[in-house]
C-alpha cells in the first residue's frame, strides 16, 4: 500500500470538476451569494435586517 496521494488540479470551477450542468451559472451563482454573506458579516446585519432588505423570509 502506497502513502502516496493523488492529487487533480481544479478547472477554477468545483462545479464543472464535478460534472455538474450548467457549472458556469452554479459558479456565478456561489460567487453572488458569498459577496451578500460577507456584506452581511461586514455590516453585522441581524437576521431580520437582512431578509428584509434582500426581500425574503428569514
Amino acid at each position: 500500500m502506497s502513502d502516496e496521494i493523488l492529487v487533480t488540479a481544479s478547472s477554477g470551477n468545483v462545479f464543472a470538476d464535478l460534472g455538474i450542468n450548467n457549472a458556469q451559472k452554479s459558479l456565478a451563482k456561489a460567487k453572488i451569494a458569498n459577496r451578500i454573506c460577507e456584506l452581511i458579516n461586514k455590516r453585522q446585519f441581524t437576521l431580520a435586517t437582512a431578509s428584509e432588505l434582500l426581500g425574503i423570509s428569514e
